[in-house]
């Protein structure tokens, strides 16, 4: 009988604990920045340090893909976890990296933005 991948189980582990903190990190996001302690000046090193917490979970994301691939390609062994672990990894990394891209278009400035309409002149008729 076939023994799970250990390449899968630790990708499996890693995406699920990814998903886990990733999850946190953007109600505690969300939370403050309702709360309005988004904006504080006190709060803005602890906001580094979660933001920190981010990139590492974004890290583990693209470790446990790696671990997935991997697990994949080892030959004898089952592959359902390592699959499972791959296609989470991938689908967090997909909607973090969504999110992120919407977050830069949202805050992007808007007073260089404008359109230019001209309006024309009200035409008289010569009699």
């Amino acid at each position: 009988m076939e023994k799970y991948s250990g390449f899968g189980i630790l990708s499996l582990a890693l995406s699920a604990v990814t998903v886990v903190g990733i999850f946190i990190f953007f109600n505690f996001v969300g939370f403050s920045a309702v709360s309005g302690s988004a904006d504080s000046h006190e709060t803005y090193q602890e906001f580094v340090r979660i933001e920190s917490f981010y990139i590492i979970f974004i890290q583990f994301a693209m470790v446990a893909i790696g671990l997935g691939i991997a697990g994949v390609c080892t030959k004898g062994r089952k592959k359902l976890f390592a699959v499972l672990g791959l296609v989470f990894s991938i689908v967090v990394l997909l909607i973090s990296f969504a999110v992120f891209i919407m977050d830069i278009i949202y805050n992007l400035p808007r007073d260089d933005v404008y359109v230019d309409i001209v309006i024309p002149h009200e035409v008289t008729p010569y009699y």
